[in-house]
């Protein structure tokens, strides 16, 4: 069985944060592999986190509190902007967060991810960069309204 396309590869991302809606974290979860590990790159930041191993940890390390973080009752979500990939299982998944924050700000956040899937099309690694002083000025905020 080959490895995705890029096509693919940008359908199972889009399935997976709701496509251009909030992220879905039962989605998520039944995307990423058993032996799912993450990173998320950023020495300053509560979501830096290197080698979150399986599927819960990278939920509750990553996920939830980027998503409890946004008001959720706003138009806001997360959009593929593009997928690079040479068929080897490694794609570079550029990515757009938009939305509003909890206490009202706008919620605009670029970023990539470096992926690599199995041949049976499971998410099983991701490395994460995105504008971690503006996410975490948001997770701050949501800190504070809680």
């Amino acid at each position: 069985m080959p490895y995705p396309t890029n096509d693919e590869v940008k359908a199972i991302v889009g399935e997976m944060f709701g496509n251009g809606d909030h992220a879905k974290p039962e989605n998520i979860e039944n995307i990423l592999s058993d032996d799912f590990e993450g990173s998320v790159a950023g020495r300053h930041f509560s979501l830096g986190h290197n080698n979150l191993e399986g599927k819960k940890a990278w939920l509750n390390g990553v996920v939830h509190p980027m998503n409890d973080a946004r008001d959720k009752g706003k138009p806001g979500g997360i959009n593929v902007v593009r997928v690079i990939g040479s068929g080897d299982g490694w794609y570079a998944v550029e990515f757009l967060t938009t939305g509003t924050s909890k206490k009202g700000k706008k919620w605009y956040n670029e970023g990539v991810a470096l992926t690599r899937y199995t041949e049976d099309k499971k998410l099983v690694e991701a490395k994460m960069f995105m504008d971690s002083q503006h996410v975490q000025k948001h997770l701050d905020e949501a800190a504070v309204a809680k």
